[in-house]
């Protein structure tokens, strides 16, 4: 879609280089801003993943813990 504006904009005989430029670094901050949001969320699924590994092994130490008592009566 940008690229097509892009190319409109260059075939137009009234073809602003500034605008055009202008509006690159609008849609490189748009990229940035929804790669860092893309980041922010993968940072946060590898913080749940890890909290859900520490309590499941949490879980299997306490099992283990039981199942030794069982095991000594």
């Amino acid at each position: 879609m940008l690229m097509l504006l892009i190319l409109e904009k260059f075939l137009d005989k009234d073809f602003d280089i500034y605008a055009l430029k202008k509006v690159l670094r609008a849609y490189k901050l748009e990229e940035e801003k929804r790669h860092q949001i893309l980041l922010n969320k993968l940072e946060k699924l590898l913080k749940d993943i890890e909290m859900t590994k520490k309590l499941e092994n949490e879980e299997r130490a306490k099992i283990s813990r039981v199942l030794r008592e069982i095991d000594e009566l």
